[in-house]
Parts: C-alpha cells; structure tokens; sequence
C-alpha cells in the first residue's frame, strides 16, 4: 500500500505546472467562454510559460529580427505582464456576467482530453462576499477570497468537480489506491458523455443536466459558501426519492429533516431526522431518482463533519471544512449506477462461506472458558447450527486491549474447546494502548511506543484517552511505522489463541474522558483549536461526544480534524493487510465498526446498538439495504437487538431470526440487561418460538451456499473484488414506469418491510407483533411461495399471506429463476455442508410453439468440490467457477412432457465431489399435462434409469428424486421424460 500518511495535501497535478500541451488544451477552450476576463483568469497560470517559450524562441532568432519586430514583441510581452499581474494581484476585483456553457453538443470541444487535464480550470472571486454569509458567524481570517475550480469528466458517465482554496493547500483525501479515485477512464469525445454542465459566476451556479433527457440532476441554486472552517451549499434535486446518506439507523427513505454526518461512538437510536442521530459510517453520498426514472448517485468527497437538512427537494449541506470535491455518476437503473459507483470506490471484497455463517457473541458475559464450553454445548444439544463464537473486552485481563488473560482463558484448554465443536473464534481489538505498563504493548521495540500515537494539540504529548481499562493512549494510524506495531500486536493475541479474524470495534476512535475524566478533560477545553467552530453538527459541541480532541495530532502534522474517518479506514487495511499473510487466509474477515466510503475493499460491518423492540427490527432493514449501495454488502443488524431494559420478548426474538435467514451477515450480539440476565442465545427460549428460531437457523444452512454464490455472481472490480449489491430493494428490480408496472410510490411501506436477494428470491418478514396474516405487494411478474410451493395469483398489487409463527419467515420465488438449497439434517457449521444439492425451479408461463407448450428457469451456483477458502480463492477468484443451470420444460398434451436439465461450468477442478443433484422441484408444473388423473409415476432419464416422480396437485409441485444422486459436468445434458 503507498504511503499517504505523511501528504498533508494531494492534488491530481501541480496545478501551477502545466505542460505546453496542457495549455494549448486550455486555449483550445476559448471560443466556448463570453467572458474574456474570465479566460484570462483561467489561462493565467499558463502565461508565464507561454511568456517563457516566447522569449526562447525571439532569443533564437534574435539575429533574424528586426527592430520592428523586437518593439512588437516587447509590448506584447508587457501587455502579457499586465494582464498577468491584473489576474494575479487584484484579487478583490469581481468578475462580472461571467457565464460558461459548456455544453458537450458543441463540435469546438471534440478535441478536449478528460483525465490527462481537466476540461475547464481556472481562479475566480468568492462569489459570496464576506459581508454576505449572513450565519453562521464567520471569522474575517476564516473567510476564503479566491477559489480555484477545475472540472473532469473521467467517463461519459463520471464527472468530477472539485472547488479549492486558490492560494491555500488544504487537506484532501489521495487521489490514487486504497483511497477512491477514477479507474474506468476512458478517452471520451464530448458529444459522447451524457452531462451538459452550465456555470455561471454572477449570480454563482453549478447546473448539471443529463444530455439524454435534459433533465436537471443538480443545481447550486441558492446557497454557496466556502470559507476556512465551514462551507454550506444548497441542492435542488429532480424529485424527492433520494437514498444513502449515512451511516443512521433510519428508514431507507428519507423524510423532511436535518440528519448529521460524522462518525460518533453513540448507542443505535433511530434517526427521524433529529440532529445528532448519525452513526459510526461517513457516507458522504446520495443515489437519487430522477422524474424519467433514471438514476444518478452524487458522492460529496469530503469527510469533515457534516450535516443536511432535507426539505421537499432540497438539500441544505453543511460542512466544517475541506474542499469542494463533487462526483457525479449516472447510470440507466440503480443496480447500474451503483456498480459505477463502487467501482469508483474500489469495489468490496469477497467473504469466506463461513463469514454467512451463526455468529453468537455477548458484550461483556462469556467470562471464562467454562463459559465458552457452556455456551457450545448447549448449542449442540439443541441441535442448532453455529460457526463463530465472538469474545469482548472480557478475554482481556481487566478489559486492556491486547492483555489476553491466560487464567481465565487458559490457550491449550481453549483452543481445544473449539477444536472439539469445529467452531472459530474471533476477538475485539480497540484503537488503543492501555496505560498499564504490565500491558504488552509496552514490550515492543523496548517500550518505545508513543512515537505511534496521536499527540496532544496543546500539549505535544500524547494525547490522554479514557476507555474500559482506564486511562489510555491512541494508536495513530497514519503514522508510517505503525502497521508493524499493530501486525505485532495482532500476532501476540494469535498466539494465544488462534482467531479467524478481527473485530475492530470502538474506532471511530471514541475516548471516554469527557464522560470520566471532566476534570482532565475540560481544563482549558476553551482554548482548543476547533472548539469554537461556526458550525457543530447534531447540534452538539464535537468535543464534548465520545471522540478524540478535533486538534489532536498525527503524525506529519496532520489535525484530527481533517482525518477523523482514516482512522477505522488505515486501521482497517492493517488488519486485513496482517490476515492476508497468514497462512491459509485467503478472505481476512475484518469487521470494523467505524467506516467511510471505499471501506468495502477491506472490511465488512454491523448495524451495530440496535435495541430490542419492534421498531428496530423493522428499521433494520433499512440500513442493511443501504450499506448495499455504500459498498459493504456482508452487513446485518444484531439479531434479537442489543441492548435492552429486560429479557428480549420471545415473539420479538423468534421473527427476527426469521428476518436474519436472509441478513448477509447474522450475528446474535447482545448487552447484559440486567442481574438476571439470562442471556438471548436462541436456545434459551422454548415452545412455539424456539421452533421457528431453530427452523430459520437451520432455512440459513440450506440456502447459505446459493447466498454465498451471488456475491461471486456479480462484475469483477479484480480478480478479489467486486462491484454491485445482493439484498436489494424492490425498485432496483422493477421499474415504476415501466410499461405494465404498477410499483407503490415513494414512500410505501414496501420498501421498507421487503426486499430481494439478487433478482431471484423476494422477503417480506413479519415485523409486527401478533400477526398471522399480512398484505404482500408482488410485482409484476410471476411468483411462487417457497413454503408450499404454490403460485401467487397477484402480479402488480397486494395479496394477503398466512404469517403465523409456525408458517416461518415468507419468502417467494421469482418466475423463470431456479435456486439450489440443501438437506440440512445434522449440521452443525458451513463445514458439515456437503455438495448435494436440491433444486427449486419456478416455472414462467408457458408459451406455446407450434402445439408444444415451452417455459424456462435459470440459476448459478459455485462448482467447487469443497468450500474451503483455499479452494474457492483458486477456482472462484483465481478463475471462473460459477456453474450456470437451465431447466427446460416443455409438453404436448396428450403425449409426453420433457424436462432437460443442463449445466454449463468453467471450473478448473472437478475430481473430488462434484455438484450433485438429489432433488428437482418443479413449481408451477403444468395442471392440465396431469389432467387430475396422475400424482405420481416414473420420470425416464434418457439412457439410463427411471427415477420417481410425485405431482402434488393443491400446489402444482412436481419433484422427481433422484436417491443415487446426478453428478452436473460442463455441458452436459439430463432429459427426464414423464408420459401419459
């Protein structure tokens, strides 16, 4: 990874420094502008070498010249300075009517590269003069006089503009890996890109439209002020449906309201809009609508502390500092432009099957290893499947970080537990080096360890924290030899105990001492150098919230102020960096809970702190979608909810672990509530809804290997990353202007309460307490209750399904898709998984063909002869294994129906456990080919045995098993034949 800890700025170019090229490229330009003032402003940093290169060549030919020439030459040459020095030291002078329209129609702008130089760049006055920014109060020496825009278009479909302080550096993100920046560039001729961009300085606005529609997908048109330590914009938006904004526990679509952006230790509440709700994630973006029904995803480059206040169609945003760094990304459907997106981001990474496996932890509660055993156990007993136990700061001797304890956790005796119950194990690690010198921090490099951490901005020390263990110090991430401290001190807690990865919690960094140290904390707080900022968003002084001091400092000088989100993102390279190394890690499972955009490339994430109530199971899928579009898809709320005043209600708990079956990531996590806790493990509860607890745990194993493959079913960003979401909501899928679509409007309950895994598999949950029945909305197209197997007789409207506890969590198959799921009897973990597998198909409707009745269902699944990280890193990442089957049926009546299986593979291995298939469930088998007179028979394979066929008539099921199992290959071909 390239070093970018101790750049206080990054810029694509020096911008003072451009080639001869680079400038012709700006004259080029100049037929496009009406304001001459103003293309002497943006050509201005070019004069001097222009200047340059003139006076080389007169010298040349100074020979050759004559006196007429030598005067004509010298007045340009002062005509040049004076110009230069008019642009250059007249920087109180407006530039009045300036206006540029570039429209990429225009056939002068063929010639214009996009990524080598930007399209347009040049200086121009603040266009809000200082005695205009009205509130906040904004300090004279604060105010920004000049500012500097330049402008790319990467793609026809990715635009670029970023706004700086023109004679000041100030901090902004690198512009190259692992930060965001433009990968799929291309030489894109203007009349080629879908955007047309009108500027106008007097009165300021930036106006976007989408070529194809002349649509208007961003605007500045009522507020634009940039100054040292706040800056504040207003967005017009084409409609109102706007998503992402995050990190909040909130609905998936926004309401009027003011919603903060700044990562913050703050337990989950859910956010109606109220300042101070935000959660631990900086996603500076949106994915919007537009009134066509095309979408675009705006990305505010910026990771201050922000707010926004939404209000009908407009967006108030508000920031305590950096730059003006926009992004702009259009695609034709949201799946389309948010593939776009992540590829902007640098995509996210592939799991390991197990990480979709049961995961139970407790905050604080597994207190030794007894406990540990106590909890495997009555698992097992219960016949329920897990995969990870997790460990709070309780595996830690008085809860430092680092300080495994030995005693209560004896390595040998421990290790060999969960080498008993096959499980792995995974402990927190906090951004943090416990003051206790019997830590073993201290041990390393002789006990010279401050050097890594973040110092005091008054003092020039270390900068003191408060956390569990007491008094602390902060590792500082961005300080160049810290991966060798965290590696090494990652590796001592691996010596203790073999951990399959690592839990990154309380990164934002949070500190403490404002809560338990006032006395320290608030001495001379006053006097802190952003204490006294314009602008807190939430409403709240940031430096009386769980965070580190804003004017702490890293190493190169570099304020917490302008790198609060690199801290959980360096962090979380570290550690994905470390696991990687190790031998037999192919997919580091690193789960953080502070994050930022771009952090899907090496960690995944929890909804985390939710409590334990109705409201939060059903706001849960919200954020779990959206994180979707953020580019982190292995991601799901604590199952059951966290914290809580009592003991989680048992009807509560049971439908959430329905819901959880389909949470890409399901973990049940919990705080103690009380004395007489008894812990939420599902084993604990009984009757009624430890049966559906034990039957979603148990739906999860057999479809985890299908869920598993759609993350590698979608476009490589590289060979180990990927682009693209897998929950979805349902206007991802289906259009509402479509022809035929009847989708319910922005703001139905619909897409908050159900939602699609890929394109295949729709669930809508029971998310209300008591119901045994509830209204579905099915889209327009053909689906099939995968609890009975029946057909739903409603496309584009509501149909009313049985949702009693004992029916279990509803969940439909699409029309013309087919899934593959396994029998989970006697499973324990993914590794009890084997490669036989049953297939479910939802037949389209039948289409007639010359008196033959035909219809199709189509799916993918990994062909792998075993799950192994291993394996599936060198077949599936390496190269190719997606298996793609395809199940043609079709019928003549009163003659035969045939059903042709066929499978087509690219994988390099298949001598040891093939894909195996026991089971076809047909649904949606053709009634009238029965005729009400046939439910069972034989189905001949051609060329080889018959195998027995059931029709269940209610449902029109029609299964054929095969006891001796089929093996699927590359290209082969299974013909089963049913007569009459």
């Amino acid at each position: 990874m390239t070093d970018h800890r101790h750049k206080k700025v990054q810029t694509r170019e020096d911008s003072d420094h451009l080639s001869p090229k680079d400038s012709d490229t700006i004259q080029d330009q100049s037929q496009n502008f009406e304001d001459k003032e103003l293309l002497n402003a943006q050509s201005a940093k070019s004069l001097p070498q222009f200047l340059t290169t003139f006076v080389r060549c007169f010298r040349k030919n100074e020979k050759k010249s004559s006196l007429t020439q030598r005067v004509l030459v010298i007045a340009l040459v002062c005509v040049a300075f004076v110009l230069l020095a008019k642009i250059l030291f007249h920087e109180n002078e407006s530039y009045e009517g300036g206006h540029i329209s570039f429209n990429y129609e225009s056939p002068n702008n063929q010639e214009i590269k996009t990524y080598a130089s930007p399209f347009l760049d040049f200086r121009f006055e603040n266009p809000t003069p200082y005695k205009k920014i009205g509130s906040p109060s904004i300090e004279k020496e604060d105010y920004i006089p000049r500012l500097h825009l330049t402008c790319y278009l990467y793609n026809k479909d990715h635009l670029n503009i970023v706004i700086r302080d023109s004679d000041k550096a100030r901090y902004e993100l690198p512009h190259e890996a692992p930060f965001p920046f433009p990968k799929d560039v291309s030489t894109v001729l203007p009349e080629e890109s879908d955007f047309i961009l009108d500027l106008e300085l007097q009165p300021f606005n930036i106006m976007i439209k989408r070529k194809s529609t002349k649509e208007v997908i961003f605007s500045l048109a009522d507020r634009f002020v940039y100054t040292n330590l706040y800056l504040e914009f207003s967005v017009v938006l084409p409609t109102r449906e706007i998503y992402g904004l995050g990190e909040r526990i909130s609905p998936l679509q926004y309401k009027d309201g003011t919603y903060s952006l700044f990562i913050v230790d703050r337990m989950g509440k859910v956010d109606n809009g109220v300042p101070g709700f935000n959660g631990q994630g900086h996603h500076s973006m949106y994915l919007c609508r537009e009134q066509s029904d095309l979408y675009h995803i705006t990305l505010f480059k910026n990771i201050a502390a922000q707010e926004v206040v939404i209000k009908d169609r407009k967006l108030l945003w508000k920031a305590v500092g950096g730059v003006y760094d926009f992004h702009f990304f259009l695609g034709e459907t949201p799946e389309d432009v948010v593939r776009k997106y992540h590829l902007y981001i640098g995509g996210w990474t592939l799991p390991a099957l197990w990480h979709m496996g049961y995961q139970q932890n407790k905050w604080w509660g597994y207190k030794n290893v007894s406990h540990f055993e106590y909890i495997l156990e009555n698992f097992e007993k219960a016949g329920l499947p897990l995969d990870v136990l997790w460990s709070d700061l309780d595996i830690y001797e008085e809860n430092q970080n680092f300080n495994y304890d030995t005693k209560r956790f004896p390595p040998a005796e421990t290790q060999q537990l969960f080498k008993k119950y096959k499980k792995r194990w995974i402990p927190v690690v906090q951004a943090y080096i416990p003051d206790q010198r019997t830590n073993p921090c201290w041990q390393y490099n002789n006990g010279d360890i401050l050097k890594y951490t973040v110092k005091d901005g008054m003092r020039n020390e270390p900068l003191q924290g408060y956390e569990f263990s007491g008094f602390v110090k902060f590792i500082d991430f961005l300080h160049p030899e810290t991966p060798k401290f965290w590696e090494h001190m990652l590796e001592y807690v691996q010596s203790k105990l073999p951990a399959a990865g690592i839990w990154l919690d309380a990164n934002e960094v949070s500190n403490g001492m404002s809560k338990h140290a006032k006395d320290i904390y608030y001495k001379d707080i006053k006097k802190r150098k952003y204490y006294k900022l314009p602008f807190h968003p939430g409403g709240k002084n940031l430096y009386d919230q769980r965070l580190i001091n804003l004017d702490a400092v890293h190493y190169g000088g570099i304020d917490e102020y302008n790198v609060r989100s690199l801290n959980a993102f360096y962090q979380s390279q570290m550690t994905y960096d470390y696991l990687k190394k190790r031998e037999g890690t192919y997919f580091p499972f690193v789960f953080s809970r502070g994050n930022m955009f771009g952090m899907g490339q090496n960690s995944f994430h929890w909804i985390p702190d939710v409590a334990s109530t109705w409201d939060l199971i059903r706001i849960s899928l919200g954020p779990t979608m959206t994180y979707q579009i953020f580019g982190i898809p292995l991601v799901g709320a604590d199952i059951c909810g966290f914290v809580g005043h009592h003991m989680v209600d048992a009807e509560l708990c049971a439908r959430w672990h329905q819901v959880s079956v389909f949470y890409p990531f399901a973990r049940n996590s919990h705080a103690p509530r009380n004395e007489w806790d008894n812990y939420q493990e599902p084993y604990v509860f009984k009757g009624v809804n430890f049966d559906a607890i034990k039957e979603s745990m148990l739906l999860r194993y057999s479809m985890v290997k299908q869920f598993y493959t759609y993350f590698f079913m979608q476009p490589l960003y590289t060979k180990e990353m990927r682009i693209g979401s897998v929950m979805r909501p349902l206007f991802f899928e289906f259009s509402r202007k479509s022809e035929g679509e009847t989708l319910p409007e922005y703001g139905s309950k619909v897409y908050e309460e159900q939602f699609l895994m890929l394109d295949a598999i729709m669930v809508a949950p029971v998310l209300y307490p008591g119901y045994t029945n509830m209204p579905v909305y099915f889209p327009n197209c053909k689906w099939y209750d995968l609890r009975t197997g029946e057909e739903i007789h409603a496309r584009g409207e509501y149909q009313t399904i049985d949702a009693s506890m004992e029916d279990g969590v509803p969940h439909f198959l699409r029309g013309g898709k087919l899934i593959f799921k396994q029998n989970v009897d006697g499973v324990r973990s993914t590794e009890d998984l084997n490669n036989i597998f049953n297939i479910t198909a939802a037949l389209n409707d039948f289409v007639m063909t010359e008196n033959i009745k035909k219809t199709t269902a189509t799916g993918t699944i990994l062909d792998v002869p075993n799950y192994s990280e291993e394996v599936v890193y060198k077949q599936c990442v390496s190269g190719n294994c997606l298996m793609n089957i395809t199940i043609d049926c079709s019928y003549e009546e009163g003659k035969g129906l045939t059903l042709t299986v066929s499978s087509k593979s690219h994988s390099s291995d298949r001598s040891e456990s093939p894909v195996q298939i026991s089971y076809i469930h047909l649904l949606g088998a053709p009634k009238d080919f029965f005729n009400n007179q046939m439910n069972s028979g034989k189905a001949q394979l051609q060329d080889g045995d018959a195998y027995e066929f059931t029709f269940e008539k209610a449902s029109n099921v029609l299964s054929i098993h095969m006891p001796d199992n089929i093996n699927l290959d590359n290209n082969s071909n299974f013909i089963f034949t049913i007569k009459i």
